[in-house]
């Protein structure tokens, strides 16, 4: 079935190469075919740049790729925002340059976004390590009922899975800046203005746990914004129900958990399993 030209949004920046070059793979090797990419490349570290231009190089003469280069790193809201005003397609998905998907992770999002009549989709997804090792299993709830009643209590999104109409992003506007924690923002600012949203129960994306994604500074930053959203939700967004004012009264009890613990929260709501511990790794990287 044609469901129309699926974008998808691509940010890199000092991405090992062959992190990227699974990345792309997996977008381009998608069964739905009717796709763009969009890959927003910001100038980082030299030798990091030079072997990103390698794999892009590769695949010159793929005309569903599109380039964007970028000299100032500006942050994931500003990157994410340049690359949807870029974009052209009905639909927008998002994958990260060091993550990758099935193959038939688009037409299965598709396919569950007409058949629920839903307008924003994500999915379960598998937690995997530096070497591609399987680390744990993010399931989150898939109707949007039950995400509804626990948005308030932790993120139940995976961003990299996530797939919506375009044009979402004229009633609700584009990504703001919540350091570290935008995509959450995001999310109740979509379910807020009465869209339906499901996660479909299949594994059908890979993010990746590796070393220079874990930095306590960022950690502490994504926390002060993970609070501040939730209050803010209520302010702006007119999430007055009891449990969404319960969950966000209880939110700073985030600042006790220590550094490197912060899947605790995916684990207790029995969303996230555990198949291989690595050090420093935590389901909570991408998740928000």
């Amino acid at each position: 079935m044609g469901y129309g030209l699926v974008s998808f949004i691509i940010r890199v920046r000092n991405t090992p190469k062959h992190f990227l070059l699974e990345c792309l793979k997996s977008a381009l090797s998608q069964t739905y075919n009717n796709i763009e990419i969009i890959l927003v490349f910001e100038k980082g570290d030299p030798d990091k740049d030079s072997g990103i231009r390698e794999v892009i190089s590769g695949f010159s003469d793929e005309k569903r790729l599109r380039v964007f280069y970028r000299e100032k790193a500006a942050g994931l809201a500003d990157q994410m925002n340049y690359g949807l005003l870029k974009s052209t397609g009905k639909f927008i998905a998002v994958l990260d340059s060091d993550d990758k998907c099935s193959e038939d992770r688009i037409e299965r999002q598709l396919e569950y976004m007409f058949e629920k009549k839903l307008n924003f989709v994500g999915s379960w997804a598998n937690a995997i390590s530096e070497d591609g090792t399987l680390i744990g299993k993010f399931k989150p709830p898939s109707s949007h009922d039950d995400i509804r009643n626990i948005i308030m209590a932790h993120n139940p999104f995976c961003h990299v899975s996530i797939l919506y109409e375009k044009d979402i992003l004229n009633k609700i506007g584009y990504y703001t800046t919540y350091t570290g924690s935008e995509e959450y923002d995001f999310y109740l600012r979509v379910i807020s203005k009465g869209y339906k949203v499901g996660n479909v129960p299949e594994f059908l994306c890979y993010y990746r746990m590796w070393s220079s994604s874990f930095r306590p500074s960022s950690k502490w930053g994504q926390r002060k914004g993970y609070v501040k959203i939730k209050f803010d939700a209520i302010r702006k967004y007119h999430y007055w129900r009891l449990t969404d004012l319960f969950y966000a009264a209880i939110s700073p009890v985030a600042f006790f958990v220590p550094l490197g613990k912060e899947g605790l929260a995916s684990s207790m709501m029995g969303w996230y399993e555990t198949i291989n511990t690595i050090q420093n790794s935590s389901p909570e990287k991408k998740l928000d």
